[in-house]
Order: structure tokens, then sequence, then C-alpha cells
């Protein structure tokens, strides 16, 4: 595990693929404590309560420069997150805080902070949380490890995971801001249909797994948001009532999705160039 203030260098990593990866896993190994104080000046990290590997891309200067170039720095931007949290809890919860860390968890485009702050009863235990880790909890094995990291750190956890109907997602969700964040910026964040694909389905699998295990656990709640009711809609539902996903069907879907966004000129060249996928 990295230390409080130094994570495990990347320096030689083999499988490093492009200059932007290796630049930000180089400053991740030499500047982890700079980095930290960078982050939490970022817009929307709140201070850096926050944990988002998406927001933690900002701080890669190559992707500034093209935000469809996403999928490059996932790697050393998660890495980042990941070790900002071992961080973060290895400090005092501060005292206008409770020791709670939430969760959130939710294909990509799924609304997860809207739906949030819509439920007013989830938003205030948010608001009064130590900090707010920001992901998709799509891999089993990874999310068990952060909840028993916070366990470990004497702090209780919280996680919150939205459903939204994965093509409106696409469409309305994850489509709909990399066009905004590219008339802001110039270019847009955009997530590959693979990548997407990937998130719903394993975010499903993953909280019914993690509704199961920790159903009796004292320190450990697990609740869901129906985000598929409209803007400002958004309300509690019960885990054994979410929909199931059909991969093989979502994936035709989400294809022709995008396909239809981009014929009907709804969307740029390149974010239909950095959303499209053919292994999707």
């Amino acid at each position: 595990m990295p230390g409080a203030d130094q994570p495990a260098s990347d320096g030689n990593n083999p499988f490093i693929k492009n200059q932007a990866e290796a630049a930000l896993f180089a400053r991740l190994s030499q500047e982890f404590p700079s980095l930290i104080k960078e982050y939490s000046n970022l817009p929307d990290t709140e201070g850096g309560k926050i944990l988002n590997t998406d927001i933690a891309r900002e701080l890669s200067p190559e992707y500034r420069e093209d935000r469809t170039r996403a999928a490059e720095i996932h790697e050393p931007a998660s890495k980042f997150t990941k070790s900002l949290y071992s961080h973060k809890l290895a400090q005092s919860t501060p005292e206008n805080l409770e020791p709670r860390v939430l969760f959130t968890a939710g294909g990509a485009g799924a609304g997860k902070s809207t739906a949030l702050e819509n439920v007013k009863a989830l938003s205030s235990k948010a608001k009064r949380s130590e900090m707010i880790y920001d992901t998709n909890m799509d891999k089993l094995d990874s999310a068990e490890q952060k909840i028993q990291q916070a366990l470990d750190a004497k702090r209780k956890a919280m996680i919150m995971y939205t459903y939204r109907d994965p093509v409106d997602a696409l469409v309305n969700g994850a489509l709909k801001r990399a066009t905004s964040m590219e008339k802001k910026h110039g270019s847009g964040r955009t997530v590959p249909l693979s990548t997407h694909l990937k998130t719903h389905v394993g975010a499903r699998e993953t909280i019914q797994a993690l509704h199961e295990k920790y159903k009796d656990h004292p320190d450990v709640e697990v609740r869901a948001i129906d985000n598929s009711r409209g803007l400002g809609k958004a309300r509690q539902i019960a885990i054994e009532k979410l929909p199931k996903i059909n991969p093989q069907q979502l994936r035709k879907e989400l294809h022709d999705a995008l396909e239809q966004e981009y014929a009907s000129g709804k969307i740029s060249h390149a974010i239909y160039k950095g959303t499209k996928d053919y292994s999707a």
C-alpha cells in the first residue's frame, strides 16, 4: 500500500502505452503531495472531499488539450484517486463531518451526482460524510477492497447505486455531457461504447452482490436510486426491484443509438470517434 505522501512508483511499468499516461504516472510517483493540492483546487471536488477519477484526468495537460483521450490516461488517474483515498483514510475525520465514506455506483452517464441531490435523505448523508468516492463500482473485488479499507480505518461505508436505462444514459447522459464540455473547453470527455456497456452491466451485478454480502453489517449501508423517471424525479428503490440488464441486447442498442445521434448531427465527429468502439 502507498505511504501517506508517496504512492508506489510506476516509472518502469512496461505496460505504459502512451506519452500522456507516462507523464501522469511520473508526476504521481514524484509529486504526489503537489498533485493532492492541485486536485483539491479543481472545480467539483469540494476541496478534495469528492474523489473522482474523471476529475483526476484534469491533472493531465495532454488530456486537457483533447478530452476524447480520456481512456489513454485512465490508469494513472485511477491510481491517483486510489492513492488519495488511502491518504485520506490515514488522516483524522474533520470535526464537522461524520466518519463515513459514501460510495457512488452505477454505469457511465447514469446521473449519480444529480440523482443523489434529488433524494433528500441521501443527499443529507452525503453532505455530512467525510468523503465521497464517486465511482462506477463495476468490479466486485475492487468494490469490496474499497469498502474494507474504509472499515479497517474505522469508518462506516454507504454505497449508493444509481440506475438509469443504459441507452438513455448514453444519449442524454454521456453524449450530452461530452457535447457540453466540447462547447466549453474545445473537447469533450468520451466513454467508449465497450466501457459504457461494461460499467452498466458490471455495476448492476456488483450492487446485487454487495447487497447480499453486507445486508446485516452494522457499518455498511447499500442503497439504490431509480433515475429513469425523468429529470428531478429520482427516488429510492429496493435492490430487488432493480431492472435486469441483457448484455447482448444492450450492445446492439448502444451501437444503434450512437449511430443515430451522429447521423442526426447531434454530436461532433470527434465525440463520435471517441465513443465508437468496434469491440462493443
